[in-house]
């Protein structure tokens, strides 16, 4: 998880941004601060946030439990990143 001024070099990093929309597309759990789910914004369009296996409150135990879930296949039933 990432600090502010990690997240601001983050947000220009094409292969960060990309790394993300892949791990989305591939119904991955994905984690973040408050700080640095700025850096989801970019990336996951609309509410695609709030879907499962998103934690954007940095909460590690949500995360870790996330993880070991594998996957999240009701993500692949509407498509929203073209990673």
């Amino acid at each position: 998880m990432a600090d502010h001024s990690n997240t601001a070099m983050l947000e220009g990093c094409k292969d960060a941004l990309h790394f993300i929309a892949e791990s989305f597309k591939h119904c991955k759990a994905i984690g973040a601060t408050k700080t640095s789910s700025s850096l989801l914004q970019i990336v996951l369009p609309g509410d695609a946030i709030k879907s499962k296996g998103v934690i954007t409150n940095g909460n590690a135990k949500a995360f870790m439990d996330a993880v070991a879930q594998h996957r999240f296949w009701e993500r692949e039933e509407t498509p929203v990143v073209a990673a």
